[in-house]
């Protein structure tokens, strides 16, 4: 089975329009750091959807949408008067609030569920799998699209109208409230906007996804996309991104299953934010972990660079010298090992049997350690007065961390000294013939 055949492709449709919506809205609420009270919007207004079933007596989008509007902004006030009346913890007032009204909602549809035609099935997992067989009552170019398709893209239009709009008001509450509130942009009434676009969103998706797998939608493509980028038109581009191939996974997965689409769906995205939490190249387990390995294996490299070059002072530019015993003490063998094995591939240092020996380019890297070491010794004994006994470890820890620029500029505020505060020389500035950069 395809995903482009005629009965999979309005399934995809109505699927991809409810992810895009919900990872659309759902971005602003990660970013303003309200994914809690999505979770409990997207609850909470199971009773004003059910309520507004039960007046119309039909499934059209309005009655729904007052009813989970009215629900949504009860919601919110109620999650407020809990937490500042009563000094309720904010994530406990929320968790009361929306377990209450989805509890009221569940006992509402059982109650209202055989009056209208309203499926309790539909609003809590979706149906999104007849959206082949629920088509519209018009046409457009001869193809007749699904009807859930229509309510989520007019729905889709509303919200991108929605964030052109107030792009500028939501880029900065979004990242900045105090910044916010000192341009005079009005936090309570943007709230209320968001909220009432979320309650919208919501409604719409419920056919699609329901009551309770729409909280993945309108969470996790967002929490992937800050985890891709911390730009805000970068994270709405990820989490759509996200949201599509989340459709696509989910429809081809719950295929070849034979499970819920909706489900799959939710599973799908899950993998893809566990996906994104290894890999990602800024935020990921993994590349932090490699860049943090690639930092030790540095640090022990200079470390053992610098013990190398000290050595050949102390025997006045003699040949080569025994492998020291520890460089330093605090690097496990692993690290020694790995650093040893790196400066030898790149030619800094040469073995003869159990002895080291610098390179020329190996010699100038590790004056220029020493000679970063020894500045910043300066720097701490001259303007911060520190005694020479407590002058090493600093100088130790912030000497892997200096560029040329910054030792250049802290040897110009030292007036070019030629000695440290121990009496040892610093080395010059200057390159020996043939020496490389790092």
């Amino acid at each position: 089975m395809s995903l482009l055949d005629a009965t999979s492709l309005p399934v995809l449709i109505v699927a991809a329009l409810a992810a895009s919506c919900c990872a659309l809205i759902g971005s602003f609420l990660v970013l303003r750091r309200s994914a809690l009270l999505g979770d409990a919007i997207s609850h909470g207004i199971l009773p004003g959807i059910v309520v507004g079933f039960a007046l119309s007596g039909s499934r059209e989008i309005v009655p729904m949408f007052i009813g989970a509007l009215v629900a949504a902004l009860g919601t919110t006030l109620l999650t407020d008067l809990l937490h500042r009346r009563l000094r309720i913890d904010g994530d406990a007032a929320m968790g009361v609030v929306f377990t209450t009204l989805f509890a009221l909602g569940v006992v509402l549809l059982e109650v209202y569920a055989g009056r209208v035609d309203l499926d309790p099935g539909c609003v809590l997992h979706g149906q999104v799998e007849y959206a082949a067989i629920d088509p519209a009552s018009f046409a457009i170019l001869g193809w007749t699209p699904p009807r859930g398709a229509v309510t989520l893209g007019v729905t889709l239009l509303l919200d991108l109208v929605f964030v052109l709009l107030l792009w500028k008001e939501l880029l900065i509450t979004s990242f900045d409230g105090d910044l916010a509130h000192s341009l005079g942009i009005p936090p309570g009434p943007l709230h209320l906007a968001l909220m009432g676009m979320t309650a919208l969103t919501t409604v719409a998706s419920f056919e699609a996804v329901g009551s309770i797998l729409v909280v993945a939608m309108l969470i996790v493509p967002a929490m992937v996309a800050t985890l891709l980028t911390d730009r805000l038109l970068g994270v709405l581009l990820a989490a759509q991104g996200v949201a599509l191939a989340s459709a696509g996974l989910g429809l081809w997965s719950a295929q070849r299953l034979d499970t819920s689409v909706a489900g799959m769906m939710a599973v799908s995205v899950g993998g893809l934010l566990a996906v994104a939490f290894l890999l990602a190249p800024g935020q990921g387990w993994l590349p932090r972990r490699l860049r943090r390995l690639s930092l030790a294996i540095r640090i022990a490299e200079e470390d053992l660079l610098g013990s190398l070059y000290r050595a050949e002072e102390r025997q006045a530019g003699g040949g080569g010298i025994e492998r020291p015993s520890g460089a330093p003490p605090h690097h496990p063998a692993w690290l020694r090992i790995g650093a040893g094995l790196r400066l030898r591939w790149r030619a800094e240092v040469v073995k003869s049997d159990r002895t080291l020996t610098l390179t020329q380019r190996g010699r100038g890297r590790g004056r220029r350690l020493v000679r970063r070491h020894r500045l910043w010794e300066n720097y701490l004994s001259d303007l911060l007065a520190l005694p020479a006994s407590h002058l090493h470890d600093p100088a130790h820890r912030i000497e892997h961390f200096l560029d040329e620029e910054l030792t250049r500029r802290i040897e110009e505020r030292l007036d070019g000294p030629e000695r440290d505060p121990h009496g040892r020389a610093i080395p010059a500035a200057d390159h020996e013939p043939g020496e490389e950069e790092r």
